[in-house]
C-alpha cells in the first residue's frame, strides 16, 4: 500500500473484524470454496467491476468470469493496482456511481410516466374523457 493512511484504515479494519474472534475471516475462506448457492447468470441488475491487474488475492479471471455471464455487466481493469484498486482509485469509483445513480433516477421518472398513461389509457372510466386539470 503506497498511502499510509490507506494503509492504517486497513489495519484497523483487519483488527475490528478479528476483535471477537477469528470466525468471519474463516466464514470468508469457507465461502470461497464452494459453489455460491445461486447462478451469476439470473442477476438482473447492471454490475460495473472494477478490478486491479495486480490484484494477487483475486485473480482477473473472476471478474472477467463474472462479466462475461452475469448480463449487463461490465468490466473495468485497473491497470498496475491491486485488491485494493477500489480505494486507489476512489474518484473514479465514486463518479461512477453518481452517473449510475443520475441514470436510475431519470430511468425511474420515464417509467413512472410511462406507466401512468398506460394506466389511464386503460382506465374504462377515461377511456372518452379528457384527463381531469390540476
Amino acid at each position: 500500500m503506497v498511502k499510509p493512511c490507506l494503509k492504517a484504515m486497513f489495519c484497523r479494519d483487519i483488527v475490528a473484524a478479528t476483535e471477537k474472534g477469528i470466525r468471519a475471516p474463516i466464514w470468508d475462506l469457507s465461502l470461497f470454496s464452494r459453489p455460491w448457492p445461486f447462478d451469476p447468470a439470473n442477476i438482473r441488475v447492471p454490475i460495473h467491476f472494477y478490478h486491479g491487474d495486480a490484484d494477487t488475492i483475486v485473480p482477473l479471471s473472476h471478474s472477467e468470469y463474472l462479466a462475461e455471464v452475469i448480463p449487463e455487466t461490465s468490466l473495468e481493469v485497473l491497470e498496475g493496482l491491486g485488491h485494493f484498486a477500489g480505494f486507489m482509485s476512489a474518484p473514479r469509483v465514486l463518479d461512477g456511481v453518481v452517473e449510475v445513480w443520475d441514470r436510475r433516477d431519470e430511468t425511474a421518472s420515464e417509467r413512472v410516466v410511462h406507466a401512468g398513461a398506460e394506466a389511464h389509457a386503460a382506465s374504462p372510466e377515461r377511456r372518452d374523457s379528457a384527463p381531469p386539470l390540476g
